[in-house]
């Protein structure tokens, strides 16, 4: 008998059988959303009546949508919109993460850390925190008006388009940036060094070496923001206004108040489609524009040697001024500027929610704490908050149980292309699926169904959203984990069983805390699909979305600060945890 011919064999076997372990995810996205799309298909088919749906098939949803000029119109904004934003975030976030990757030096880390950081804040707090800037009250008119520049507040800052780009920038820009950097990691800074010692000056350095080596992330970046951007429903309606309307913020009316389920799926319908079109064309676009970037470099480049040779060493592109210039930190300059752009709300936030005066503005009454005992003691906010933490342990519960086999299968499953082919889209497509989408979907499965809404079908949608990102997080560990040293433990003796517990456990218990704490927030903060599937309940997010729509109050600022500070405690905890896992997994190598 070979037994080293079986230990090959029996290893062969166990990536074989692996690829089963995938198959709880793929029943469960299958039922919670690809399902819920296709019952949402279906009504886009149907006929609306008065808050009733007939089951007749028909195409006349669709041609209301596309023969319409108000729908059309509403799509094209949305798009310009979204495009406007996300091309802002991107170029943002690309100074951003380029800064920290390369001029930053030891200060990068925290830099990032303090963008990670930002994420942690709630969605619908920090869409809140530019209402205290940029609306009636708020610091810009107090001060224009306190400085007599304006006898009355401006309008166009608060409720219209110019608010929505401003606070989708703001909301989605550590998101931007957190792609951008990872993208700028594949960078060998050897590159960019032998570069500059050939004597290639930063701009050149920048448009023909950083910028089409980044280029994947930036696209990305921008696909991820675009999409999130345009499909928003939340921002439009609280920083919008009348004037302000977007595509979501009709497809959520259909769902609600309109009661035309149909209309509504097919508005949903055409509006996504015409999303991942403009992505298309953009696509096109950006490939004109990288084939013009080595081009205007070359010209830019002449033109600066031709302005080095003009005589009499005059122009400003030669001697001491050209030398400044060259030393001049621009990029340090406008990291820290876009650095106070996702600061300064949040900052605000906190001393308001100090302010005795009860509306969020200046100028400031005095110093009081009482809006901190106010806000908790409000109607609703204990049942809110019971419910957030039920959400929150069942994502995490159920995301762990869905999201670590199925990275163990996209790691170490024998055929793992072909698995990682047909299994990636399915994981990321939770991500990739507006939110507005995956709401109205579940909404109306649960009425084909004749099923309730409510926390059953919310904590449904909260582990389907939260397990990519516990697959993303597991993912990445054991890629980086040597398995040859599980084989060799199985190879003297010890079983599957005790390998998998003593062993690989052991070595991704960091990344499962992560990833449990990642899932837990992304539930925390979830709103957009929330807001359709919580029915008659509520949570934190939807029960802070109800007390905005009342008005702006220092209670919010306050609830802000106390989210804030919770996201501070929790990584706080973490980072003694993953010390505590290193300096036993040191002692135990020692051993």
């Amino acid at each position: 008998m070979n037994l080293t011919a079986d230990v090959p064999r029996q290893t062969a076997d166990r990536k074989e059988k692996l690829a089963l372990l995938a198959l709880p995810f793929w029943v469960y996205v299958l039922g919670v959303l690809a399902l819920p799309l296709a019952i949402l298909a279906l009504y886009s088919f149907w006929e609306a009546g008065f808050f009733t749906v007939t089951r007749n098939i028909t195409a006349a949803n669709y041609a209301e949508v596309l023969g319409s000029p108000l729908y059309l119109t509403l799509i094209a904004k949305s798009l310009a919109v979204g495009a406007i934003a996300a091309a802002c975030m991107t170029v943002l976030a690309f100074v951003l993460a380029y800064a920290i990757t390369f001029r930053l030096g030891r200060f990068g880390k925290p830099v990032l850390f303090a963008i990670a950081l930002s994420l942690l804040a709630s969605y619908i707090v920090r869409v809140y925190a530019w209402g205290t800037i940029l609306g009636t009250n708020g610091i810009v008119n107090s001060t224009l008006m306190s400085l007599h520049i304006v006898d009355k507040p401006i309008g166009f800052l608060f409720y219209g388009y110019f608010a929505i780009v401003v606070t989708l920038v703001y909301v989605y820009l550590p998101i931007a940036t957190l792609v951008i950097y990872g993208g700028l990691q594949d960078i060998d800074p050897r590159i960019v060094e032998a570069a500059q010692d050939l004597g290639a000056g930063r701009v050149r350095r920048m448009l023909q070496i950083t910028v089409p080596l980044a280029m994947p992330a930036m696209k990305a970046a921008f696909a991820l923001t675009f999409v999130l951007a345009t499909t928003d429903y939340i921002t439009p309606q609280l920083v919008g206004g009348i004037s302000g309307q977007m595509v979501g913020s009709v497809i959520k009316d259909q769902f609600g108040g309109a009661a035309n389920l149909p209309l509504g799926a097919a508005l949903a319908f055409v509006a996504v489609g015409s999303v991942f079109v403009a992505l298309g064309c953009f696509g096109l676009l950006q490939k004109g524009v990288a084939a013009m970037i080595p081009a205007t470099a070359s010209r830019f480049r002449h033109l600066m040697a031709g302005a080095r040779g003009i005589p009499n060493g005059k122009n400003l592109l030669t001697g001491t001024r050209t030398s400044l210039f060259r030393r001049f930190p621009i990029v340090q300059i406008a990291s820290v500027l876009i650095l106070i752009f996702l600061a300064a709300p949040l900052l605000v936030l906190i001393a308001f929610s100090f302010n005795s005066s009860p509306v969020p503005s200046l100028p400031f009454t005095g110093f009081t704490g009482h809006w901190y005992a106010s806000i908790i003691q409000t109607t609703g906010f204990d049942a809110a908050l019971g419910n957030s933490l039920i959400l929150m342990g069942a994502s995490v519960v159920g995301g762990l149980a869905l999201g670590v086999p199925t990275a163990f299968v996209l790691v170490r499953s024998r055929r793992r292309r072909l698995t990682s082919a047909a299994l990636t889209p399915a994981v990321y497509a939770p991500v990739a699926v507006p939110g507005v989408m995956i709401g109205i979907a579940l909404l109306t499965a649960a009425a084909f169904l004749n099923l309730e809404v409510g926390l059953a079908a919310s904590a449904l949608a909260h582990i389907l959203i939260a397990t990519p990102y516990i697959v993303l997080v597991l993912r990445s560990r054991l890629l980086s984990m040597d398995i040859r040293i599980e084989e060799a433990a199985r190879d003297l003796g010890a079983s599957q069983l005790k390998v998998f517990f003593d062993m690989t456990l052991t070595l991704l218990k960091p990344s499962l805390i992560a990833a449990a704490l990642l899932a837990a927030a992304v539930s925390l903060d979830e709103l957009l699909v929330t807001n359709f599937t919580i029915g008659t309940g509520t949570t934190l997010p939807v029960w802070v979305l109800g007390q905005i729509r009342r008005g702006l109050t220092p209670g919010i600022n306050a609830l802000a600060v106390m989210l804030l500070v919770a996201s501070l405690l929790i990584i706080g905890g973490v980072a003694v945890l993953l010390r505590g896992s290193l300096v036993n997994a040191l002692r135990g190598s020692k051993r």
